[in-house]
């Protein structure tokens, strides 16, 4: 969603999280077309307006490549007290689509599960025996 929105907007300053990585190939954002892309620094103050802080949280790599990795950048506006914390911005409609289906939720909810014991035995994710 990044480049199209980029071109959508190109006046916008388009910051990313550190470590922004693309999927299924890790193509750099240029290539994208996302020429003007500036990595999110923490303590750099001068990156964002006064009123918004941002902390990051970066996770170490998850054991399928070195570079993929989850970063999450944190937005926080101070006058209005809002948490801005996204992965893409997107236009949903009115009344959004269910996320997760009422059969995922409760495959979840079973302590048997089937993927979490997968994601245990390859170790992935952090998934370990309790």
């Amino acid at each position: 969603f990044l480049a199209p929105f980029a071109r959508a907007y190109p006046a916008a300053r388009v910051l990313v999280s550190p470590g922004q990585w693309s999927w299924p190939l890790n193509l750099p954002l240029r290539l994208l077309g996302v020429a003007r892309a500036e990595e999110v620094r923490d303590g750099d103050a001068s990156q964002l307006p006064a009123e918004l802080q941002s902390r990051t949280l970066d996770l170490p790599p998850v054991g399928l490549l070195p570079w993929i990795r989850f970063t999450e950048v944190a937005l926080y506006h101070a006058p209005t007290r809002s948490l801005m914390v996204t992965d893409a911005a997107m236009r949903l409609p009115d009344a959004p689509p269910p996320t997760v289906s009422e059969r995922d939720l409760l495959e979840w909810a079973d302590d048997r599960n089937t993927a979490i014991s997968g994601l245990r035995l390859l170790r992935l994710f952090g998934v370990e025996e309790a």
